[in-house]
């Protein structure tokens, strides 16, 4: 484990602080599945000149190389690590494609890399101690761009930034730095009461003797309790488990909350930034109560995608969840059902990215990014969503929706955040989804 002691020197409004903090090298820690940074790095144990890969828009994998000549290890490490995963994009939307030939399955292009996956991994955490700046919004091993991305709330801050990252030893070449929205939880017909209930249809749940809104996002058993999965954020306390009701129709029981995790603060090592709260997971579980009835893997399926159709298909009203997904790379495709904007879908954008929640001191570790240009992906009321992989009348779940940023990248609101499946079940318990 190499640990690196730094001293961080921030110039703020009206004073200078002065902090140490200890910042942990990409490790497995222990009860943790792997993250994909984490992967990652097991690619370069077999293969050092790696560094990072995406799937273009014809569907296709590029895989970055310092040597291209190490593209023959590369597949079989790739495979290893990530098995079909790697084969290639195959989605039922055939528009998504420009009508170039396809690679063959295990196939990919390579790209010259300037940067390895070793030398990023050191970097992000070497970058950490940006989140000391309230305006940081998130930082991420940006393995489509072979380098680090930072976001920030206030390009003023920019110079802040890159003195962090000067005295931290990151080179400012292997930095991108955009300013973004802060990340807001998507708390606020699918708004209908449905029996059996299903993934993606509205609930609602109390909140200082109000109701809020939100989404349920896919039923599952627990250790033999039949409930479903929504955001942590929809409950009355975000982390812990206190027993918040949830409701339909603003009066109608449905169940209440039965696992939510607290969130953990970090002194050594230091998994979780300063003076924040931390989870892998925006997730919690309710418990039906008896009489009401659910049907186990099935999602709500609207008349139309990116369209804000809030209306069930007559003809086709579910789809069907077959499996589920742990690993999303960026480039490949993702859906969500959500009770204000219906189902959306777009790109993953970026993986295992770090994120502070705006307008409180919870940080959001390793979780996805979805975006697609010109599409409203994501509204208040969205939170819980389920995410997935579509695949016609069958979907494969990938995670719940839980925040969204409102301009990233082209300041149009079009991307939703997601946790990805391995993190709920290693926080929330080993869940039947199907």
């Amino acid at each position: 484990m190499n640990l690196n002691k730094s001293i961080i020197r921030l110039g703020l409004a009206c004073s200078c602080v002065i902090l140490t903090q200890t910042v942990m090298a990409a490790a497995p820690v222990k009860g943790q599945p792997l993250t994909m940074d984490q992967q990652l790095l097991n690619v370069t144990e077999m293969v050092p000149e790696f560094g990072g890969m995406f799937y273009d828009d014809n569907g296709d994998l590029n895989v970055y190389l310092t040597n291209p000549s190490a593209k023959s290890a590369a597949q079989a490490a790739l495979k290893k690590v990530f098995g079909r995963s790697v084969d290639n994009s195959r989605s039922s939307r055939s528009q998504h494609f420009k009508g170039q030939p396809r690679l063959k399955a295990g196939d990919f292009r390579v790209l010259k890399a300037r940067h390895t996956i070793k030398q990023l991994s050191k970097w992000k955490n070497a970058a950490g101690n940006v989140f000391l700046l309230k305006e940081a919004v998130f930082l991420d091993l940006d393995e489509a761009n072979n380098r680090l991305t930072v976001g920030i709330s206030n390009m003023k801050l920019r110079q802040s930034v890159e003195d962090i990252l000067v005295s931290e030893g990151v080179p400012l070449s292997a930095v991108r730095i955009i300013e973004t929205k802060p990340v807001v939880a998507m708390t606020h017909s699918l708004r209908s009461r449905h029996r059996p209930t299903k993934g993606g249809i509205q609930i609602q749940f109390t909140n200082n003797g109000g109701r809020s809104t939100c989404t349920l996002g896919f039923n599952a058993t627990r250790s033999g309790v039949r409930g479903f999965l929504t955001n942590s954020h929809c409950t009355d306390t975000q982390g812990g488990t206190e027993g918040t009701l949830f409701y339909q129709n603003d009066t109608e029981l449905v169940g209440y909350e039965f696992a939510d995790p607290n969130y953990f603060t970090s002194a050594w090592p230091w998994v979780c930034p300063w003076f924040k709260r931390c989870r892998y997971s925006d997730a919690a579980f309710v418990r039906y109560y008896g009489g009401v009835t659910s049907n186990l893997g099935r999602v709500a399926r609207t008349t139309g995608w990116n369209n804000m159709s809030l209306t069930i298909n007559s003809t086709s009203p579910e789809m069907t969840v077959i499996a589920e997904r742990q690993t999303n790379i960026v480039g490949s495709y993702l859906d969500k059902v959500g009770r204000t904007t219906g189902w959306t879908y777009g790109q993953v954008t970026a993986t295992c990215s770090d994120y502070n929640v705006s307008n409180s001191n919870m940080h959001m570790k390793c979780q996805d990014t979805v975006y697609r240009s010109g599409t409203k992906l994501a509204g208040p009321g969205d939170s819980g969503s389920p995410v997935f992989v579509w695949h016609g009348s069958t979907v494969t779940l990938a995670g719940i929706m839980w925040g969204g940023l409102s301009d990233y990248p082209d300041n149009t609101g079009n991307t939703f955040i997601l946790s990805p499946m391995r993190f709920i079940e290693n926080e929330i318990g080993a869940l039947t989804t199907f």
